[in-house]
């Protein structure tokens, strides 16, 4: 086992509290964790241990998913060895929305909608759901900032592909009216 000490920080270099310094063998949101360490004090401090006989990725995970890490360190298998003062950034969620319709105009409504954001080089990197308003307005909340392509597929098996969409730290998006094919 190898250890390593992490402080986490906000944007602007704040101290964040109650979050888990995590270890995964993927960089995205489906890896469940390997190791987890004590969640960061008032100085926004902690330390993880983890095996030193695989590659991993080095992040903190915000339990109530307001943050994202903006950051991670790879562990890398065999050196015992991990960056000293390791610093994890971490971003404000962003928040989705949009009307989702049907080709003859009709609003989706009321029908569950399933979001999978995919990274443009490390692939599917998080999923979300929502159920749609009676008027087909889909909001999803508390998901990592970023530009991804947006895959959306509804109960009625309707897939929906958004290229390029930027989230920023903090902020709303909305994509207006969008037209399930």
């Amino acid at each position: 086992m190898v250890s390593g000490h992490m402080r986490v920080v906000d944007r602007q270099g704040n101290a964040l509290a109650g979050m888990a310094p995590i270890a995964t063998r993927e960089p995205n949101a489906f890896d469940e964790p390997i190791a987890t360490g004590a969640p960061t004090d008032a100085r926004g401090e902690s330390s993880i241990a983890f095996p030193s006989d695989v590659r991993l990725y080095l992040r903190a995970w915000d339990p109530e998913l307001n943050y994202f890490p903006n950051n991670f360190y790879d562990a890398l298998p065999g050196t015992g060895k991990v960056a000293d003062g390791m610093v994890i950034e971490m971003v404000s969620a962003a928040t989705l929305t949009m009307a989702l319709h049907t080709q003859d105009g009709a609003p989706l409504a009321s029908e569950n909608v399933a979001l999978m954001m995919i990274h443009p080089t490390r692939g599917p990197w998080w999923p979300a759901e929502t159920d749609t308003t009676p008027e087909g307005v889909a909001v999803f909340t508390r998901i990592p900032p970023g530009a991804f392509t947006l895959r959306l597929k509804t109960e009625s098996n309707k897939v929906l592909e958004i290229p390029e969409v930027a989230l920023p730290p903090g902020d709303t998006v909305d994509l207006g009216l969008r037209t399930l094919p």
